[in-house]
Protein backbone atom coordinates (compact mmCIF):
# COMPACT_ATOMS: atom_id res chain seq x y z
CA UNK A 1 0.00 0.00 0.00
CA UNK A 2 3.11 2.40 0.87
CA UNK A 3 4.74 1.68 -2.72
CA UNK A 4 1.15 2.19 -4.31
CA UNK A 5 0.48 5.66 -2.42
CA UNK A 6 4.37 6.93 -3.18
CA UNK A 7 4.12 5.98 -6.93
CA UNK A 8 1.10 7.30 -7.36
CA UNK A 9 0.19 10.14 -5.58
CA UNK A 10 4.04 11.32 -4.41
CA UNK A 11 4.54 11.47 -8.21
CA UNK A 12 1.98 12.81 -9.59
CA UNK A 13 2.39 16.02 -6.90
CA UNK A 14 6.21 15.85 -7.69
CA UNK A 15 5.84 15.76 -11.88
CA UNK A 16 3.02 17.48 -12.02
CA UNK A 17 1.97 20.37 -9.25
CA UNK A 18 5.27 20.67 -6.85
CA UNK A 19 8.23 19.19 -6.59
CA UNK A 20 8.81 20.43 -2.90
CA UNK A 21 4.91 19.86 -1.59
CA UNK A 22 5.23 16.02 -3.44
CA UNK A 23 8.73 15.58 -1.83
CA UNK A 24 7.41 16.99 1.49
CA UNK A 25 5.07 14.08 2.46
CA UNK A 26 7.72 11.09 3.11
CA UNK A 27 9.95 13.15 5.01
CA UNK A 28 6.97 14.89 7.13
CA UNK A 29 5.63 10.90 6.78
CA UNK A 30 9.04 9.55 8.18
CA UNK A 31 9.07 12.16 10.84
CA UNK A 32 5.58 11.23 12.37
CA UNK A 33 6.47 7.42 12.32
CA UNK A 34 9.79 8.21 14.31
CA UNK A 35 7.99 10.06 17.20
CA UNK A 36 5.09 7.92 17.49
CA UNK A 37 8.07 4.96 17.60
CA UNK A 38 9.88 6.48 20.35
CA UNK A 39 6.46 7.64 22.37
CA UNK A 40 5.56 3.76 22.56
CA UNK A 41 9.41 2.65 22.99
CA UNK A 42 8.26 1.64 26.62
CA UNK A 43 5.47 -0.91 25.64
CA UNK A 44 7.75 -3.25 22.97
CA UNK A 45 9.02 -6.33 24.24
CA UNK A 46 12.92 -6.46 23.82
CA UNK A 47 14.13 -10.19 25.11
CA UNK A 48 17.50 -10.16 26.75
CA UNK A 49 19.97 -12.72 26.66
CA UNK A 50 23.41 -13.58 25.80
CA UNK A 51 25.51 -11.50 23.22
CA UNK A 52 23.67 -11.23 20.05
CA UNK A 53 24.18 -13.63 17.15
CA UNK A 54 25.71 -11.18 14.89
CA UNK A 55 28.45 -10.60 17.34
CA UNK A 56 29.11 -14.04 17.94
CA UNK A 57 28.65 -14.63 13.98
CA UNK A 58 31.82 -12.13 13.65
CA UNK A 59 33.77 -13.82 16.94
CA UNK A 60 33.75 -16.96 15.41
CA UNK A 61 34.84 -16.18 12.31
CA UNK A 62 37.25 -13.72 13.08
CA UNK A 63 38.51 -16.64 15.91
CA UNK A 64 39.00 -18.50 12.72
CA UNK A 65 40.72 -16.41 11.14
CA UNK A 66 42.94 -15.40 13.29
CA UNK A 67 43.98 -19.14 14.08
CA UNK A 68 43.82 -20.76 10.71
CA UNK A 69 46.84 -21.97 10.71
CA UNK A 70 45.59 -24.65 13.36
CA UNK A 71 43.75 -26.39 10.79
CA UNK A 72 46.74 -28.12 9.72
CA UNK A 73 47.47 -29.24 13.12
CA UNK A 74 44.38 -30.46 14.22
CA UNK A 75 44.35 -32.92 11.30
CA UNK A 76 47.79 -34.06 12.09
CA UNK A 77 46.88 -34.86 15.38
CA UNK A 78 43.69 -36.31 14.14
CA UNK A 79 45.51 -38.45 11.90
CA UNK A 80 48.02 -39.75 14.43
CA UNK A 81 45.74 -40.62 16.49
CA UNK A 82 43.99 -42.46 13.66
CA UNK A 83 47.37 -44.82 13.31
CA UNK A 84 47.84 -45.39 17.00
CA UNK A 85 44.28 -46.82 17.49
CA UNK A 86 43.31 -50.31 16.98
CA UNK A 87 42.43 -51.70 13.62
CA UNK A 88 39.37 -53.29 14.85
CA UNK A 89 38.23 -49.68 16.37
CA UNK A 90 39.07 -48.10 12.88
CA UNK A 91 37.19 -50.30 10.83
CA UNK A 92 34.03 -50.12 13.91
CA UNK A 93 33.79 -46.29 13.60
CA UNK A 94 35.28 -45.66 9.45
CA UNK A 95 32.52 -43.74 8.64
CA UNK A 96 32.58 -41.47 11.81
CA UNK A 97 36.39 -41.21 11.29
CA UNK A 98 36.17 -39.96 7.62
CA UNK A 99 33.14 -37.13 8.48
CA UNK A 100 35.96 -35.78 11.12
CA UNK A 101 38.84 -35.80 8.84
CA UNK A 102 36.73 -33.17 7.04
CA UNK A 103 37.92 -30.18 9.54
CA UNK A 104 36.27 -26.64 8.09
CA UNK A 105 38.36 -23.67 8.72
CA UNK A 106 36.00 -22.77 11.29
CA UNK A 107 36.55 -25.78 13.24
CA UNK A 108 39.39 -24.60 14.62
CA UNK A 109 36.97 -22.35 17.05
CA UNK A 110 35.28 -25.16 18.15
CA UNK A 111 35.82 -26.18 22.55
CA UNK A 112 36.68 -29.90 21.08
CA UNK A 113 39.48 -28.55 19.13
CA UNK A 114 40.94 -26.43 22.08
CA UNK A 115 38.62 -23.25 20.64
CA UNK A 116 36.67 -20.92 22.53
CA UNK A 117 33.31 -21.21 21.05
CA UNK A 118 30.78 -24.04 21.51
CA UNK A 119 30.40 -26.86 18.94
CA UNK A 120 26.91 -26.86 17.73
CA UNK A 121 27.21 -22.65 17.39
CA UNK A 122 29.89 -23.18 14.97
CA UNK A 123 28.00 -25.43 13.08
CA UNK A 124 25.58 -23.36 12.80
CA UNK A 125 27.88 -20.61 11.80
CA UNK A 126 29.21 -23.27 9.30
CA UNK A 127 25.75 -23.22 7.37
CA UNK A 128 25.42 -19.55 7.11
CA UNK A 129 28.38 -19.50 5.53
CA UNK A 130 26.99 -22.15 2.97
CA UNK A 131 25.12 -20.04 1.55
CA UNK A 132 27.86 -17.36 0.45
CA UNK A 133 28.51 -18.92 -2.83
CA UNK A 134 24.71 -17.47 -3.85
CA UNK A 135 25.54 -14.15 -2.94
CA UNK A 136 27.55 -12.51 -5.61
CA UNK A 137 24.51 -14.40 -8.02
CA UNK A 138 22.15 -12.62 -6.54
CA UNK A 139 24.18 -9.27 -6.21
CA UNK A 140 24.48 -9.69 -10.50
CA UNK A 141 20.30 -9.62 -10.36
CA UNK A 142 19.55 -6.50 -8.38
CA UNK A 143 22.35 -4.84 -10.52
CA UNK A 144 20.22 -5.49 -13.32
CA UNK A 145 16.85 -4.74 -11.64
CA UNK A 146 18.02 -1.66 -10.35
CA UNK A 147 17.78 -0.17 -13.80
CA UNK A 148 13.96 -0.49 -13.25
CA UNK A 149 14.35 2.45 -11.26
CA UNK A 150 16.85 4.43 -13.19
CA UNK A 151 17.68 3.12 -16.98
CA UNK A 152 13.18 2.72 -17.09
CA UNK A 153 12.76 6.02 -15.29
CA UNK A 154 15.32 7.93 -17.97
CA UNK A 155 13.71 6.15 -21.26
CA UNK A 156 10.17 6.84 -19.90
CA UNK A 157 11.03 10.98 -19.40
CA UNK A 158 12.06 10.91 -23.22
CA UNK A 159 8.51 9.01 -24.52
CA UNK A 160 5.24 11.14 -24.71
CA UNK A 161 3.45 10.66 -21.22
CA UNK A 162 1.03 13.58 -22.21
CA UNK A 163 -2.55 12.13 -21.75
CA UNK A 164 -4.42 15.11 -22.76
CA UNK A 165 -3.35 18.53 -22.78
CA UNK A 166 -3.76 19.52 -19.24
CA UNK A 167 -2.73 16.32 -17.35
CA UNK A 168 1.12 14.60 -17.58
CA UNK A 169 1.07 10.61 -16.69
CA UNK A 170 3.31 10.61 -14.06
CA UNK A 171 6.31 8.38 -15.18
CA UNK A 172 7.37 7.02 -11.85
CA UNK A 173 3.87 5.45 -12.00
CA UNK A 174 4.42 2.95 -14.13
CA UNK A 175 6.51 1.19 -10.91
CA UNK A 176 2.90 0.12 -10.13
CA UNK A 177 2.88 -2.01 -12.50
CA UNK A 178 5.42 -3.90 -11.28
CA UNK A 179 3.55 -3.90 -7.75
CA UNK A 180 0.62 -4.99 -8.92
CA UNK A 181 1.82 -8.01 -10.87
CA UNK A 182 4.03 -9.41 -7.66
CA UNK A 183 0.16 -8.61 -5.81
CA UNK A 184 -1.43 -10.81 -8.58
CA UNK A 185 1.20 -13.79 -8.87
CA UNK A 186 2.68 -14.87 -5.50
CA UNK A 187 -0.94 -15.71 -3.93
CA UNK A 188 -1.68 -16.97 -7.37
CA UNK A 189 1.83 -19.08 -7.99
CA UNK A 190 1.50 -20.40 -3.79
CA UNK A 191 -2.04 -21.83 -3.38
CA UNK A 192 -2.60 -22.96 -7.02
CA UNK A 193 0.39 -23.58 -9.64
CA UNK A 194 2.89 -24.47 -7.11
CA UNK A 195 1.27 -27.45 -5.28
CA UNK A 196 -0.03 -28.53 -8.70
CA UNK A 197 3.47 -29.12 -10.26
CA UNK A 198 4.87 -30.52 -6.99
CA UNK A 199 1.97 -32.79 -5.69
CA UNK A 200 1.97 -36.05 -6.27
CA UNK A 201 0.48 -35.99 -9.66
CA UNK A 202 2.64 -33.40 -10.79
CA UNK A 203 5.04 -33.07 -13.72
CA UNK A 204 8.03 -32.17 -12.61
CA UNK A 205 9.62 -30.94 -9.56
CA UNK A 206 9.92 -27.65 -9.52
CA UNK A 207 12.40 -26.62 -6.33
CA UNK A 208 13.75 -22.94 -5.48
CA UNK A 209 16.51 -23.23 -7.71
CA UNK A 210 14.41 -23.72 -10.73
CA UNK A 211 12.27 -21.09 -9.77
CA UNK A 212 15.02 -18.80 -9.67
CA UNK A 213 16.95 -19.73 -12.72
CA UNK A 214 13.37 -18.68 -13.93
CA UNK A 215 13.23 -15.53 -12.83
CA UNK A 216 16.87 -14.54 -13.98
CA UNK A 217 15.19 -15.57 -17.44
CA UNK A 218 12.40 -13.26 -17.07
CA UNK A 219 14.63 -10.77 -15.71
CA UNK A 220 16.77 -10.87 -18.93
CA UNK A 221 13.98 -10.95 -21.05
CA UNK A 222 12.72 -7.48 -19.49
CA UNK A 223 15.96 -6.16 -20.34
CA UNK A 224 15.55 -7.45 -23.98
CA UNK A 225 12.44 -6.32 -24.12
CA UNK A 226 13.34 -2.55 -22.69
CA UNK A 227 15.87 -2.34 -25.39
CA UNK A 228 13.34 -3.01 -27.96
CA UNK A 229 11.20 -0.24 -26.95
CA UNK A 230 14.73 2.32 -26.66
CA UNK A 231 14.89 1.01 -30.74
CA UNK A 232 11.23 1.96 -31.51
CA UNK A 233 11.43 4.88 -29.20
CA UNK A 234 14.60 6.38 -31.31
CA UNK A 235 12.88 5.50 -34.44
CA UNK A 236 10.15 7.77 -33.84
CA UNK A 237 9.82 11.20 -34.73
CA UNK A 238 9.83 13.91 -31.22
CA UNK A 239 7.64 16.77 -30.35
CA UNK A 240 8.82 20.38 -30.23
CA UNK A 241 7.67 19.41 -26.08
CA UNK A 242 10.69 19.63 -24.14
CA UNK A 243 10.94 16.34 -21.07
CA UNK A 244 9.97 17.09 -17.44
CA UNK A 245 13.05 15.47 -16.26
CA UNK A 246 15.41 17.52 -19.05
CA UNK A 247 15.00 20.56 -20.44
CA UNK A 248 17.55 19.67 -23.16
CA UNK A 249 15.52 16.78 -23.90
CA UNK A 250 12.54 16.64 -26.89
CA UNK A 251 10.08 14.07 -25.95
CA UNK A 252 9.31 11.08 -28.65
CA UNK A 253 6.22 10.61 -30.21
CA UNK A 254 5.84 7.04 -28.49
CA UNK A 255 3.46 6.74 -25.45
CA UNK A 256 4.96 6.32 -22.26
CA UNK A 257 2.65 3.27 -21.87
CA UNK A 258 4.29 0.95 -23.91
CA UNK A 259 6.70 0.34 -21.12
CA UNK A 260 4.38 -1.13 -19.19
CA UNK A 261 5.21 -4.67 -20.52
CA UNK A 262 8.91 -4.22 -19.50
CA UNK A 263 7.54 -3.06 -15.39
CA UNK A 264 5.60 -6.65 -15.69
CA UNK A 265 8.22 -9.13 -16.58
CA UNK A 266 10.68 -7.42 -13.91
CA UNK A 267 7.92 -8.07 -11.16
CA UNK A 268 7.06 -11.71 -12.12
CA UNK A 269 11.27 -12.36 -11.87
CA UNK A 270 10.48 -10.60 -8.43
CA UNK A 271 7.58 -13.53 -7.95
CA UNK A 272 10.15 -16.16 -8.68
CA UNK A 273 13.77 -14.92 -8.08
CA UNK A 274 13.61 -12.76 -4.96
CA UNK A 275 11.16 -13.85 -2.36
CA UNK A 276 11.98 -17.15 -3.49
CA UNK A 277 16.39 -16.55 -2.61
CA UNK A 278 15.12 -14.90 0.48
CA UNK A 279 13.32 -18.25 0.98
CA UNK A 280 16.38 -20.59 0.02
CA UNK A 281 18.46 -18.21 2.02
CA UNK A 282 16.37 -18.96 5.62
CA UNK A 283 15.95 -22.35 4.64
CA UNK A 284 19.61 -23.40 4.77
CA UNK A 285 20.04 -21.25 7.85
CA UNK A 286 19.06 -22.65 11.69
CA UNK A 287 16.62 -20.61 13.44
CA UNK A 288 18.94 -18.65 15.52
CA UNK A 289 21.19 -17.58 12.46
CA UNK A 290 18.02 -16.41 10.38
CA UNK A 291 18.44 -13.04 11.37
CA UNK A 292 21.94 -13.18 10.02
CA UNK A 293 20.65 -14.43 6.75
CA UNK A 294 18.17 -11.76 6.35
CA UNK A 295 20.55 -9.39 6.73
CA UNK A 296 22.93 -10.18 4.15
CA UNK A 297 20.26 -10.34 1.67
CA UNK A 298 19.78 -6.57 2.41
CA UNK A 299 23.61 -6.06 1.97
CA UNK A 300 23.53 -7.96 -1.08
CA UNK A 301 20.32 -5.96 -2.36
CA UNK A 302 22.38 -2.74 -1.39
CA UNK A 303 25.73 -3.73 -3.28
CA UNK A 304 23.53 -4.20 -6.15
CA UNK A 305 22.14 -1.35 -5.99
CA UNK A 306 25.39 0.77 -5.16
CA UNK A 307 27.61 -1.10 -8.19
CA UNK A 308 24.12 -0.63 -10.71
CA UNK A 309 24.66 2.90 -10.08
CA UNK A 310 28.83 2.96 -9.88
CA UNK A 311 28.07 1.49 -13.42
Amino acid sequence: AGALISYTLISYLCQDISFALGWSIPTVAMFCAIVIFLLRSKQYHEPRGDASMTRKFIGISWYAIKNRKRKQEIISDFRHNILNSFTADIDDNNDDDNDDINISWLDVAKLRYNGEYDNNLVDQVKMVYAVFGFLPFMTLYWIVYSAMNSLFYSQGCQMNYMITESFDFPIATLNDADIIIILILVPIMDRFIYPCINGPNGCCKFGMLKKIGLGYFILAIAMIVAGLIEIWRKSMDTFNIRSTCDSTVFISDLNVLWQIPQYLLVGTSEVFASITSLEFFAGQAPESMKSIVYALNLVVTGIGFLLAALL
